[in-house]
């Protein structure tokens, strides 16, 4: 009888066991405990008192903080890479909180890479970088290159021997994915961030918002669970403008608010006319020229976090980042509203 008890006893245990883990399994992503990060796209890193209250508000514990971008150049013959826009540091960084050094790599660039030589000065530079700015512990650097399928093999080929190299110093790479890339093989990384901004055409005259815009998010994620690679979200946060003349593209803008004097005419929603020719960010504006006034609105960054929400359940951590700190376009949100983003 004793041994019946027992037995009994063991298949309930396994059974409860069972279900506990299929729940564990089956858990909702918005269940999940989010790692709030930002993104620090500048040359200069200093932060005044709005964006180090932001980091500490807002429990921010990654920064990924651009390094430095790679083109190349040539005398004709020869390709030489170089680094571009190197980040000059004019502030400490800040205590309790991982810093992710991130290279902006150009297409171009790739198409005449020497991968091998590329990759050895690139991670070398960054740890570098990092030593000399009293950043330590490294467990993480990205990549962000645009790359397509004509430079897919050389850009794969890097990231293999910029891991062989990272392996040396005990460090992971990752690498960001841009919405056209989920149609793409994966890259060879341990982790990838979705880029949920400039999902339109900035050039084209017809686009309504090339920042952001539901439309442009929902073709390409709704095969998110079967990608391949962890991802974590970046969303946009920033504004611009963009300029056209004769239906064609003319200049951006860091302009984000258009002026209500006599040299603009609100012809749209988010569209101006200009009424007479001036100087706006040292761009010679004539009459009839279009301004399109892009922004990251927050109703349309909750439509598009909750499409993201809908078909991003294969995680087994959910981060979330915001592109960029900046206190300048991140004061147009409410505290509430940022807490929104970053949680659900």
């Amino acid at each position: 009888m004793k041994f019946k008890i027992l037995i009994y006893s063991l298949v309930l245990f396994i059974i409860s066991s069972c279900n506990q883990q299929g729940k564990t399994d089956t858990s909702d992503v918005s269940d999940m405990p989010v790692i709030p990060a930002v993104y620090y796209w500048k040359t200069i890193f200093t932060l005044n008192n709005y964006e180090k209250e932001f980091l500490r508000d807002n429990q921010i514990k990654k920064i990924y903080l651009r390094f430095f971008d790679v083109d190349y150049e040539t005398d004709g013959m020869n390709y030489r890479m170089v680094p571009v826009g190197t980040l000059q540091f004019k502030d400490t960084i800040p205590q309790n909180v991982e810093i992710i050094p991130t290279v902006f790599i150009t297409n171009e660039c790739m198409k005449q890479a020497d991968t091998d030589k590329l990759a050895s000065k690139i991670v070398w530079r960054i740890v570098r970088m990092a030593d000399t700015n009293n950043i330590h512990s490294l467990r993480e650097i990205q990549f962000d290159c645009d790359w397509t399928p004509s430079t897919q093999n050389k850009y794969f080929d890097f990231l293999k021997k910029a891991k062989v190299h990272l392996n040396n110093h005990s460090i992971q790479l990752s690498a960001t994915i841009r919405l056209h890339q989920l149609t793409l093989p994966v890259p060879p990384v341990e982790k990838g961030v979705l880029m949920c901004y400039n999902t339109g055409n900035l050039r084209n005259k017809q686009a309504k918002n090339s920042i952001l815009d539901l439309s442009d998010v929902l073709p390409y994620i709704r095969g998110l669970n079967k990608y391949d690679l962890p991802l974590a979200i970046a969303y946009p946060t920033f504004s611009w403008t963009v300029g056209f003349r004769d239906n064609k593209f003319l200049s951006l803008f860091r302009q984000t608010e258009i002026p209500n004097n006599d040299n603009y005419e609100k012809i749209d929603s988010n569209l101006y006319k200009v009424t007479q020719s001036h100087y706006l960010e040292q761009k010679w504006l004539i009459k009839d020229d279009i301004l399109r006034q892009e922004n990251s609105s927050f109703p349309v960054l909750l439509q598009v976090k909750s499409a993201i929400d809908r078909y991003h359940k294969k995680v087994k951590e959910k981060e979330i980042i915001l592109y960029h700190l900046d206190s300048i376009n991140l004061s147009k949100y409410t505290s509430h509203e940022i807490q929104t983003l970053y949680h659900p």
